[in-house]
């Protein structure tokens, strides 16, 4: 029996070390999920290491981004990266639009909210932001996901790049009527961009996705489908799952 492919995990990257040590952390998650594979993390920008270091050693692995759309890092820097050091890689999609991430936003914003006041009347799915109109896209797409199934108005907004704004996003939805917004941080870490969700001036403001067991679970889907192998145990979900609407 050939040994199994290693599982690299590249992140956007971070000056924040909380940040740095989420993504470890989920990787250290995914590594108790298969313990027969090497389990490596780099980083695209920001920080070290990077796919310089981290694909060399393993010219066959399954490259999985470890980023929530798929922007120019996913359509060319890994790419290009797995070009120059690990020819033999195959890269994964970006976690997305799985019904995994959803459900972690879902339960990080229910987090957010106090027991004494748990109302909200509308809520922005908050990005950093891309140049990319195919990662715009997704969110955007999320954002309505999120609507549909927390029976709120979720407006998409973003931190940088096009927009639309997350600062206007939140104005909007006040001028409309809302008296109570809530920020739902759709980003993976702590970090630079999660200050900024912080100062949007919205009532509640929930965490990053952070460190969570269906974050690792939805990593090693992604590597067994690049493997060319089913999971015997782990499997992508519906939002539908996180049980209960609002």
């Amino acid at each position: 029996m050939s040994a199994a492919r290693p599982l690299v995990m590249l992140a956007h990257g971070t000056a924040n070390p909380t940040g740095r040590e989420t993504v470890y952390a989920v990787s250290r998650l995914v590594a108790r999920r298969v313990p027969d594979v090497d389990v490596s993390v780099g980083f695209v920008d920001v920080c070290a290491p990077g796919p310089e270091v981290v694909l060399p050693p393993h010219p066959d692995a399954v490259v999985v981004p470890y980023l929530l759309t798929s922007g120019y890092h996913v359509r060319h820097d890994i790419p290009r990266a797995m070009a120059a050091h690990a020819p033999k890689a195959h890269q994964t999609p970006a976690l997305g639009l799985a019904g995994e991430v959803l459900e972690v936003a879902v339960a990080r914003h229910r987090a957010s909210l106090p027991p004494a006041h748990p109302h909200v009347d509308a809520a922005v799915l908050v990005g950093a932001g891309s140049s990319d109109p195919a990662a715009r896209q997704e969110v955007l797409c999320s954002a309505a996901v999120l609507s549909a199934y927390l029976g709120l108005p979720v407006r998409p907004g973003f931190l940088s790049g096009s927009g639309p704004s997350a600062l206007e996003a939140v104005r909007e939805l006040r001028e409309s009527g809302a008296q109570r917004v809530a920020a739902i941080s759709f980003l993976l870490a702590p970090g630079f961009f999660h200050g900024k969700v912080k100062r949007l001036g919205a009532d509640v403001v929930s965490a990053p996705l952070g460190v969570h067991e269906r974050l690792a679970d939805l990593v090693v889907a992604r590597y067994w489908r690049g493997c060319e192998g089913p999971s015997p145990s782990v499997h992508e979900s519906s939002l539908a799952s996180v049980g209960g609407g609002r």
